[in-house]
């Protein structure tokens, strides 16, 4: 492989890729993607180059292993500290921390291999190595044989592996390539060396068959050696599992501390110390590790490696030397190599072999003379350096002027000589010269956009920054015709905005929703298309078309007649060809995957792609299979062309399979390299995979050459213009012969018989019938054998799909997708139609563009074609077929030829690609567009030989085979696959040559020769990153990764610098010991090891198989296992105890130790060790009882079916059905049979398991295959297979739901059922509204929740059924169940789940808390809590709300049949039900019978573990979303910074208590363990006040002295908290710790942090409840960047659209003049509007600060630019309720409000009288100005006017900064209303009451604070509050308030007497003289008279304008003039300047 140059070809075929998969026909878009792949940084990131130098050389001259080790071989320097370290008598224990291919191995394996030679006659064990995975394990097993063989020394000495199941090939002996696996020998003689993993080490210390193994070293000092492989794996809590196992084999062997060297390897450590990873292996060995036991890697540098070559060779290529350079030029690597070896040696004439080794060795020599290497391998200064960086350093070193491209391929081909050369021969092998690793990054096109203007910027979504000056638009794209668009969203009733919001449009898409709009920029206006032209403006809104920023579009009429937007093209009509824009991740793998496989410079066919999810993994394993085919078949079509000049369509199907049949001469490699992936079904093939061979190969190299058949068809023709076919790229067409022939007598009839057409010529005759012949290749109209049925029943697709023989060879034809289209006269609604009245045909179109721009009429269509088709059906080149009375036609393929001598063409206006053969070029120059509405012709386009024609014509023919390698894989199964990827050879194309891994082969597995990886998304962290992309260039140095970035914060994080990720380091991991529940499973298995030892108990005694097991429990056999074994532990549980205790000293805390006795111990609380594990096996013993009862039924039912007398048509199919699902639940049953004992009580958490600590849930997949006769005879019709997938609960609960899909093993099988087995456990049970309390029904029923005291908690509406998930299965066809590549991604589907948290508080064990004034801070510890996660069906927004633990949402559960668990679709209750999914066990007779379902089933999972809970200072500290998930990452940092190592066990929840007096809550942080039982990490957090303390305070250390600016993945960022990235800031964590930790030293004991006095409410729930109230009323609701912050865009209604903020500060910049922050601001898009300002108030907080929530509520609506509005709680909570519970004083039904002078002013007073402060919220929320309100609030104000008011009544009330305003004497009207301690008065100067003027009137909303207030007097004084504040002159003040002035600041009534409103204003400044200035002041005073317009013409009776008036009031027909002479109208009263008191007095008189 040339890593350098492959890379530069991958990044050009990427770009090719998408260029050509994105063309556009659409003026405006034509370079947009070609700009947008040649943006620097956009789409690529690299290359980087990076060039290993040599290690060191070790320094001691003498052989330390002479025995073992000839003197050739020479250690590395690391190797030989290893060495002296571990090869003398007494060995110490060492740490190996090197990279990859460092040797690392060979550092402890010589020693101990030295150290077995030494002792070769002493029998018994001499060292044990454990490994992390099998993989790894039998990898370094191979090195072990392969060393001893070869060394005569090491002859007898033995190895043994034993590792796993059985092994049907077990080895007895050592071997060269194998060690011994027979685990029977290795006990009956015992090897010097066992290589295991540490589960099965862990059996072998239990299992009474394996106690021979350790015979001769007990009680001896035989074993010298432990080493664990890849120690830095052991991160956390398998750290612990791996403690305890070594301790134990310290106790069964009685080893001698001191007595052994320990050995860990690691890649390479980070860090400046070595002390975290010396301690962390003294925790897992306990032994010591000093400061020398670390061995480090070390490298020369590049001083030393050019130490001894004094030559400079100053030659290197000159910029005229470019085209030699360029890589694209040569059609071999050797080529290419020999080419660049001249210019740099300037060689020229010498003839070299530059395949000869020898070359390779003296190229290495010569190479390191060159100074332009010197000068690269200085550069790179043994980093990782850009190309770019390169190019740089050279330019500015270099004598040379040339651009950056001359520079890159210089560096390419200097890298290429370096990866070629090879150094002196080393054993039997030639070592690379040096290690050249080439890295590139590409990000995937994930929401992308682009601008709306007239030259569209093409860009990602998540780069926009918050304010852009252009809308950006998601792009459409018609994959037929190529034409561009951009789409969005209009609401109905809205503005004719186009939305932009693109997660409202990908659901608006995807749903079909009649609001998606697309629009298409036109530059005229496109004919016969419904839709709709216009401008539009860059900011989304219609235009006039004179304005001149607007675009001209077409947005099409896409409603179908259900009212449904559909997703056709308006230009082209073809059915659902309109895309987003995109490609994903998997895609783009997949287009690098094939081109690297493709290319000659990639020698090495092989490639690890990793993703880090299994189901990711075996998705994009079938994706990548299924889309590299095209690639493969394409490239096998065109290279058997290349031998022929051209060949006819009948001929070349059988010259393509001949050409590759004599070419391969092997049927097995013919048939793998071509076969399809969707034929891999089939049973010939599937042997092959399996097997090697082939029993019969005719049928199916029949079938393949069948399908290379329709491929060619399919092709060349109906997708020949779609993605990169071999037509678009260039290197081929189809074409129709032979029609010339007819051109005379067409001519001469179209003539005749078609007037229009007279003086036709022939050119255009000929031009107008080629372009209509390629119309129809292009539609798929050719006759062919493969789609004759599909045709002749008018295109159903059922013909192909289900019907042999095509359904075995042909690939699906879907309904909504592109299939072949033939023309047709009739009403075939598949089929194009030559004419159609409805809509315009591409036949109306083409005699349109030919005919009709030099005609007055308009010819017609059928007649025209109705000659032309005749014709060409007299000459044979089309076939008429009758289809359903319809004619149908056809091209005839005799007709038809296929060359690669071709000419491209180009439309004039769309730049449509045409290619066509050579021999019609002529004819197609200036030939008319074939593009519907396109007016341009077609001109020769420049030829280019594209990158695709390049790789089809010359790349290497490589089928891509891929397999997923995951941990779902059963270890054969696995390890097949890892031994046919590693053996397979070039004629084995049927083996694997692709993985598609899960970090499962991160660690160090020799996988061969490999050389490529790829990284499906960026890895967690830099660790992962390091080992897998160290899988390639192990064995040649030469190295190509690719890591693909997708749309996750995580991957465009690191996307922006990827050296962050590339330069990672691999952190110390760490150990905890006290791990609890860890402990509880080792003691058991301490136990058992005991036992075994103890009793000498008996293979016998102790069943290997659980079904032996089973019978005695079920017959009670006491006198056997497992009673034998409780007998003993409970016999010696003290001594047990004991003894296991000092394994750990002194270690172990004594909080530990008690609860493991309570643990081991039975008691009131707990069952016990013995117990647990009875209860274990009773539950698998009753399943296997109920599935022998259904074996049985089913049994029964088959018999009693076949013997039936009245057969129906489907007997012996459903017959055939109900026999495989008998085999399958057979093959269960046999399962469960054929289970091991250790492997079920590992499985069930009671031994170690090493896997996830949790139970697992299974899914039983069943996979059936119909035996089609390419298989064999036997009668049979089905094949059966089954699978057992078993995932931890945390997935299962999603990735297990109904009707989910699971993606494993190559297939994607949907789960259909709930095991049957199962269905008895559902139960009922009661859900609380208001907390987590769950009760099972039947227990005693309460009337309240018990634990918070809710109503609701007795309602029918909470009961509910629930099953625990355990087992669930799937039933899937073989050949519809194979993942293809019809999706790039998984079908993931979403789930309403919600973690339920409960504790009895008497579980509650130490408690602290923070006293102080401003923060309430405690923290406890409960060492039982309970967890639910319960699945309540999949995520929907139909149904009615169901409110649970606080949450009210839709809760649809799901439908599962009672009888057979089958999951059903729609409801039972539905009118329209089937209930058609049974197994045919199921034993229900009426299949719509609704009793006989669940009809909402929920699932959940169970576990019991320990807490701390945390309660915060919510209020205080003002915490929101960002400050909460920030302290959480800070948490999670500062864990893990406490524990030293992995605390992905570790989770933090949010914890909602209900108080069940005031109702009121409190919110807190829960941090857990997710280890049912919990591991002991929290309890050591608790075991005084300062650990939790010293967690935080070492996390707000890290983020003190990390220098990034909000947060990095040196501190806050973790992969785990990548959905949380945008609420996660540094500095707001800061924040909180710092404001926490200032109080750490007040810090008390408590008894429960329930009992801290904090804020009623949390204020951040009652806002989040807030938000999900909002959300339930709006019509849109969305998370987005709004105002430059993230907030949320709601709409009302479809029509009122705001931004909402939460927590935004209002300060005096705003006119606030007492500052505030405010809860949320609804800021609206009507600029009418002003910003609503919310608060949502809990009263236990605010009835403390009422007066500061005063003067804050008055500062924002005295400011003149807010809204303000008070809600508390139940405002919110109880909000849609149907019965609301709660009370607010209502004092706008008070008897002192007159109603009838509230009506005067505001007549639909009543809709609002009696609304709540949220309902009337949201009526504010839905207006287009504030009349109506104002109008109200004077309505108040005017119905409390009462009676006369004396100042002294108010005057108090008044603060003092106005009390001024008001004089004692002066008359008042009004009322005082005193309500408890609310006073309500309103007033108004007596004077202007005569005059009808209350503009100056005052509200006054006043509460006594010095006293005690109730919530609903409260809540009443806010209420009234938020309505008045729309009168200028309303108070809202308190007793407090104005005592201690607090409102003096705020200028309270500014606009009493002085100001105007706005309309007036608008008024005062258009007139122009003083005195009606002043009239104007003056009028606006009162709110009755209407506002005047200004500056009207004043017209008489004859239309004669007389005269302007300066104000005119046309409703009272009144007019002001300034002009003094007697002026009459008819109809108005004139006023002059002199008349202005009259004036004044008449409008006085007008006012009702």
């Amino acid at each position: 492989m040339i890593p350098s140059v492959l890379t530069d070809q991958l990044i050009t075929g990427v770009k090719d890729f998408l260029t050509t998969t994105f063309p556009s026909s659409t003026p405006a878009f034509f370079d947009m993607m070609k700009d947008f792949v040649d943006e620097k940084g956009k789409l690529f990131k690299g290359p980087y180059v990076s060039v290993a130098l040599p290690f060191k050389k070790g320094v001691v001259k003498t052989n330390l292993f002479p025995d073992i080790l000839d003197d050739g071989f020479k250690p590395y320097y690391h190797q030989e500290l290893a060495f002296q370290r571990l090869g003398n008598e007494n060995p110490k224990s060492t740490l190996v921390a090197t990279g990859t291919g460092s040797g690392k191995t060979e550092s402890f394996m010589f020693p101990i291999l030295n150290h077995c030679y030494k002792t070769k006659d002493t029998k018994g064990i001499k060292a044990i190595i454990i490994y992390p995975m099998n993989a790894l394990a039998t990898d370094q097993a191979k090195r072990f044989a392969k060393t001893i063989s070869k060394t005569p020394n090491l002859s007898g000495v033995r190895v043994g592996l034993y590792i796993g199941s059985s092994d049907d090939n077990a080895q007895k002996s050592m071997s060269e390539e194998y060690v011994i696996t027979d685990k029977q020998t290795l006990c009956d003689n015992p090897p010097d060396i066992l290589l295991t993993n540490y589960k099965m080490l862990d059996f072998m210390l239990m299992r009474p068959r394996d106690q021979k193994i350790w015979k001769h070293n007990i009680d001896s000092d035989i074993l010298k050696f432990i080493a664990v492989d890849e120690i830095h794996t052991f991160d956390g809590a398998q750290g612990t599992d791996l403690a305890s196992l070594l301790r134990r084999v310290r106790a069964k062997l009685k080893v001698k501390k001191g007595t052994i060297a320990c050995i860990g390897t690691s890649a390479t450590l980070g860090g400046d110390t070595t002390e975290p990873i010396r301690n962390f292996a003294s925790d897992i060995f306990d032994e010591e590790f000093d400061e020398d036991s670390i061995v480090k890697e070390y490298r020369i540098d590049a001083n030393e490696f050019f130490a001894n070559n004094k030559d400079d060779i100053i030659f290197y290529p000159k910029p005229n030397d470019i085209e030699k350079l360029e890589y694209s030029n040569y059609t071999n690597m050797s080529a290419y190599i020999e080419a660049q070896y001249k210019l740099w040696f300037n060689k020229e004439d010498t003839k070299i072999d530059v395949d000869d080794i020898e070359f390779k060795v003296e190229l290495a020599k010569k190479i390191k003379n060159l100074y332009v290497f010197k000068l690269l391998l200085k550069t790179l200064d043994g980093k990782i350096k850009s190309r770019e960086e390169l190019i740089d350093a050279f330019i500015r070193t270099m004598p040379i002027k040339a651009g950056d491209r001359f520079f890159a391929l210089m560096i390419n081909s200097l890298l290429a000589l370096t990866s070629w050369a090879k150094n002196e021969k080393l054993g039997s092998s030639y070592p690379p010269f040096l290690f050249v690793k080439v890295q590139l990054w590409l990000r995937e096109l994930a929401r992308m956009v682009s601008t709306l203007e007239a030259k569209p910027k093409l860009g990602y979504d998540h780069d926009l920054k918050s304010k852009e000056e252009i809308k950006h638009y998601p792009v459409l794209h018609c994959r037929d015709c190529h034409v561009m668009g951009w789409g969005g969203v209009k609401k109905s009733g809205g503005t004719g905005e186009l939305i932009n919001d693109l997660d409202l449009f990908y659901q608006a898409f995807f749903s079909n929703d009649p609001r998606v709009k697309f629009i298409f920029p036109i530059e005229k206006t496109p004919q016969n298309i419904t839709g709709k032209i216009y401008y539009i403006n860059q900011n989304g809104f219609e235009t006039d078309d004179e304005e001149r920023s607007g675009i001209k579009v077409f947005e099409s009429n896409n409603i179908d007649t259900k009212g449904k937007s559909h997703h056709h093209c308006p230009f082209c009509n073809a059915k659902n060809s309109l895309t987003i824009l995109g490609s994903r991740a998997a895609s783009l793998t997949s287009v690098m995957i094939g081109q690297n496989f493709a290319s000659f410079y990639n020698d090495d066919k092989k490639l690890i792609a990793f993703s880090d999810s299994v189901q990711d993994a075996a998705q994009r394993a079938g994706f990548f299979g299924a889309r590299s085919y095209q690639f493969t078949i394409r490239s096998a079509i065109q290279q058997a062309l290349d031998t022929k000049e051209s060949v006819s369509l009948n001929d070349f199907s059988k010259i393509v399979s001949n050409y590759w049949k004599s070419r391969f001469n092997n049927d097995k490699v013919y048939i793998a390299s071509l076969i399809a992936p969707d034929m891999e079904w089939l049973r010939e093939y599937d042997n092959l995979a399996r097997t090697d061979e082939l029993n019969n190969p005719k049928e199916l190299i029949e079938l393949i050459d069948k399908r290379i058949d329709w491929m060619i068809h399919s092709e060349y023709g109906y997708k020949s213009h779609i993605g990169r076919t071999l037509e678009r790229s260039g290197a081929s067409v189809m074409y129709v012969d032979n029609f010339k022939t007819i051109l005379d007598s067409l001519l001469n009839k179209l003539e005749n018989e078609i007037e229009l057409l007279r003086g036709l010529d022939k050119q255009h005759l000929e031009q107008f019938v080629l372009g209509f012949l390629i119309y129809l290749k292009n539609s798929g109209a050719i006759k062919s054998f493969h789609i004759e049925p599909y045709i002749n029943t008018g295109g159903e697709t059922y013909q192909i799909n289900q019907l042999k023989p095509r359904r075995l060879y042909m690939a699906k034809f879907s309904p909504s997708s592109r299939n072949p289209n033939p023309l047709t006269d009739g009403n075939i609604k598949e089929f194009d139609k030559v004419s159609n009245k409805s809509k315009n045909t591409w036949c109306d179109r083409w005699i349109a563009s030919n005919f009709v721009n030099n005609l007055t009429l308009v010819p017609d269509t059928k007649e025209i074609f109705r000659i032309i088709l005749n014709e060409l059906v007299r000459a044979k080149i089309l076939f008429e077929i009758d289809v359903k009375g319809s004619n149908v036609w056809v091209l005839n393929p005799d007709n038809l030829f296929i060359t690669s001598n071709t000419s491209e063409f180009e439309c004039s206006v769309c730049k449509h690609k045409l290619t066509v053969a050579k021999n019609q070029a002529e004819i197609v120059e200036d030939m008319q567009c074939l593009r519907k509405e396109c007016s341009g012709k077609y001109q020769k386009g420049l030829s280019i030989d594209s990158y695709y024609k390049q790789l089809y014509k010359f790349g290497d023919l490589q089928r891509i085979v891929p397999k997923e390698h995951t941990g779902l894989l059963a270890r054969t199964d696995r390890e097949k696959v890892e031994t046919n990827f590693i053996k397979r050879a070039k004629n084995e194309p049927w083996k694997t040559n692709l993985l598609s891994a899960t970090p499962t082969l991160e660690m160090g597995i020799d996988i061969g020769d490999l050389s490529s990886v790829v990284l499906c998304s960026v890895p967690p962290n830099g660790a992962n990153y390091l080992q897998r992309i160290g899988r390639a260039g192990r064995t040649d140095g030469n190295a190509f990764n690719a890591t693909i970035a997708t749309a996750s914060s995580h991957d465009l994080y690191f996307y922006s610098d990827p050296n962050e990720m590339m330069q990672g380091s691999i952190e110390a991991p760490g150990v905890y010991i006290d791990a609890s529940a860890i402990l509880q499973r080792q003691f058991f298995a301490f136990s058992i090891d005991n036992w075994v030892s103890d009793e000498q108990i008996e293979q016998s005694d102790f069943p290997h198989k659980l079904h032996h097991v089973l019978s005695n429990i079920k017959n009670a056999k006491t006198d056997k296992f497992p009673y034998t074994l409780f007998a003993f532990i409970d016999k010696n549980v003290e001594q047990l105890l004991e003894s296991f205790f000092k394994l750990f000293d002194p270690k172990l805390h004594q909080g530990s130790k008690e609860k493991l006795i309570a643990f081991v111990k039975s008691n009131d609380e707990q069952s016990g060790l013995v117990m647990n594990v009875l209860e274990k096996l009773e539950q698998i013993n009753q399943e296997q009882i109920n599935l022998s009862n259904q074996l049985s039924a089913l049994k029964k039912k088959i018999k009693k079916f076949e013997n039936a007398e009245a057969k129906n048509q489907d007997h012996d199919e459903e017959l055939a059905r109900m026999k495989s699902e008998y085999e399958g639940l057979r093959r269960i049953a046999l399962n469960i049979k054929r289970k091991q004992t250790f492997e079920f009580f590992a499985d069930e958490g009671l031994l170690p398991n090493y896997a996830f600590p949790q139970s697992g849930v299974v899914l039983k997949s069943v996979i059936y295959r119909k035996k089609d006769s390419v298989a064999d005879d036997s009668g049979k019709k089905y094949d059966i297979f089954t699978y057992e997938y078993e995932r931890a609960g945390s997935s299962a609960i999603s990735e297990f739901a109904p009707n989910n899909s699971f993606y494993a093993g190559g297939r994607k099988v949907s789960i259909d059922q709930i095991d049957p087995n199962t269905i008895l456990e559902v139960e009922t049970w009661r859900f609380c509204d208001k907390c987590s309390h769950t009760q099972k029904v039947g227990l005693e029923e309460a009337s309240v929740c018990p634990k918070c005291g809710s109503e609701q908690f007795a309602d029918e509406g909470q009961k509910k059924e629930i099953l625990r998930l355990t087992s669930v299965m799937a039933t899937s066809d073989d050949k519809s169940s194979r993942i293809k590549d019809d999706s790039d991604s998984r079908e993931i589907k979403f789930y309403n789940k919600q973690l339920l948290i409960n504790f009895d508080k008497k579980h509650i064990e130490d408690a602290y808390a923070i006293k102080s004034d401003d923060s309430a801070f405690g923290f406890e510890f409960i060492k039982k809590v309970n967890f639910k996660e319960i699945n309540f069906g999949e995520t929907t927004l139909v149904g009615n709300d169901i409110s649970i633990a606080g949450k009210s949402v839709p809760r649809s559960g799901f439908v599962i049949c009672k009888s057979c668990g089958k999951v059903q679709f729609g409801k039972p209750t539905d009118d329209g039900f089937k209930g058609d999914n049974h197994a045919f066990t199921c034993e229900i007779e009426d299949k719509t019978e609704a009793k006989n379902y669940f009809e909402s089933l929920y699932l959940f999972r169970e576990f019991d573990s320990e807490a701390i809970r945390l309660l915060l200072p919510i209020t205080s500290l003002e915490i929101d979303d960002e400050k909460l998930h920030s302290l959480i990452a800070s948490i999670h940092m500062g864990l893990k910074l406490y524990f030293k190592g992995s605390v992905e066990h570790l989770r933090v929840g949010i914890y909602d208590e209900i108080d069940n007096v005031n109702e009121n809550s409190k919110r807190y942080l829960v941090l857990y363990d997710t280890v049912p039982g919990g591991t002991g990490y929290l309890k050591q957090l608790i075991i005084d006040k300062n650990p939790l303390f010293e967690v935080l305070e070492l996390a707000n250390g890290k983020i003190k002295n990390c220098d990034c600016e909000d947060g990095c993945y040196k501190c806050l960022f973790a992969y785990k908290n990548n959905f949380d990235r945008p609420l996660i800031s540094k500095n707001k964590a800061k924040y909180i710790i710092d404001n926490i930790l200032k109080d750490k030293d007040s810090i008390e004991k408590i008894e429960s942090v329930s009992d801290i006095n904090q804020d009623g409410l949390s204020e951040s729930m009652l806002e989040e409840l807030f938000l999900s109230k909002i959300k339930s009323v709006a019509t849109t609701f969305k998370k987005d960047m709004v105002r430059g912050r993230s907030g949320f865009i709601v709409e009302f209604d479809n029509k009122y659209r705001y931004d909402l903020l939460q927590q935004v500060s209002l300060t005096e910049d705003d006119n606030v003049s007492v500052y505030s922050k405010a809860d949320f601001i609804f800021y609206p898009k009507n600029n009418k509007l002003k910003p609503i300002v919310v608060f949502t108030d809990g009263f236990a907080y605010h009835e403390k600060r009422v007066d500061s929530d005063s003067a804050q509520r008055m500062a924002i609506a005295k400011s003149g630019n807010f809204i303000v509005w008070s809600l508390t709680w139940e405002d919110v909570n109880e909000f849609d309720k149907a019965k609301p519970n709660y009370l607010f004083e209502n004092f706008l039904i008070s008897q002192e409000l007159n109603l009838k002078v509230t009506e005067k002013y505001f007549a639909e007073y009543k809709k609002y009288i009696d609304k709540t402060n949220f309902e009337l919220l949201l009526e504010v929320l839905k207006v287009n100005d504030y009349k109506e309100f104002e109008n109200f609030s004077l309505g108040i104000i005017a119905g409390y006017l009462k009676a006369p008011l004396e100042a002294n009544n108010f005057i108090n009330l008044i603060p003092n900064s106005m009390k001024d305003d008001f004089d004692l004497t002066t008359k008042y009207f009004g009322q005082k209303i005193a309500k408890y301690q609310a006073k309500l008065i309103s007033f108004a100067n007596f004077d202007d009451l005569k005059q009808n003027n209350l503009s100056n009137s005052v509200f006054i909303v006043s509460i006594d604070d010095n006293e005690e207030f109730d919530f609903a007097l409260w809540s009443g004084v806010l209420r009234v509050y938020n309505l008045v504040q729309f009168n200028k002159n309303s108070l809202f003040v308190t007793s407090k308030g104005v005592e201690n002035k607090i409102y003096d600041e705020i200028d309270l009534l500014p606009n009493i007497s002085k100001s105007i409103s706005k309309e007036w204003e608008a008024v005062y400044d258009d007139v122009i003289d003083d005195t009606v200035k002043e009239l104007v002041k003056e009028l606006s005073l009162s709110f009755e008279i209407s506002i005047p317009s200004v500056g009207e013409e004043l017209i008489n009776s004859d239309g004669v304008t007389i005269a302007e008036a300066e104000l005119l009031w046309d409703d009272y027909k009144i007019a002001l003039v300034l002009d003094e002479s007697d002026l009459q109208i008819d109809g108005i009263k004139i006023f002059t300047l002199n008349t202005i008191d009259e004036l004044k007095n008449e409008l006085q008189t007008r006012i009702v």
